[in-house]
């Protein structure tokens, strides 16, 4: 049944270390959401009674809740607290800003550009530049303050290149215009 959910998703469930360059948010149906949310409160339930960290399940949560439209900010200011290092805030903040990136909310890139300033510090070369390149490319979406359709990381990946394709050609317009009026 696990193969039919998100494999990032999937893998907080195991204990590795989350890795801060994967893509969490794309959007998952409330039965899978349901599901997944489950699961992960019975992983928390033993990791508690084997007195092991449970940070990862938590986020589990969060991404669970936000797909159920059931408190998901109250949870990520509850949680802000949790992790211990700079490894943990990052990937809480790089998680919920792409949540809120996933709806074209507001305070997205807030939060990507503050988790991409502590994880920064902790990630090897190729997953910085996976990064750098994903927030750059974000950066075209126009957000608002009402949540918008969700979307997976392809689709805005693909509005906001066409977004700065317009956006460059209308730079390119403007300047050759300028120029025929001048000479």
């Amino acid at each position: 049944m696990e193969s039919t959910l998100s494999e990032p998703l999937v893998a907080l469930l195991g204990a590795a270390q989350p890795a801060l360059a994967i893509w969490y948010a794309d959007p998952l149906p409330p039965p899978k959401a349901r599901l997944l949310q489950e699961m992960a409160r019975r992983e928390r339930q033993a990791c508690l009674c084997r007195g092991e960290p449970c940070f990862r399940l938590e986020l589990l949560q969060l991404v669970c809740r936000y797909w159920l439209d059931a408190g998901a900010g109250q949870t990520y200011r509850q949680l802000v607290s949790l992790p211990r290092d700079a490894a943990g805030q990052a990937l809480l903040e790089l998680v919920y800003g792409q949540l809120l990136i996933s709806r074209r909310l507001n305070p997205a890139r807030w939060h990507l550009e503050r988790g991409f300033a502590l994880a920064a510090r902790v990630l090897g070369s190729a997953d910085y530049f996976t990064l750098v390149r994903r927030h750059e490319r974000l950066g075209w979406l126009p957000l608002g303050d009402t949540p918008a359709a969700p979307a997976t990381l392809q689709a805005l990946l693909n509005e906001a290149g066409v977004i700065a394709q317009l956006a460059e050609s209308q730079r390119t317009l403007h300047a050759q215009t300028h120029c025929d009026t001048v000479g």
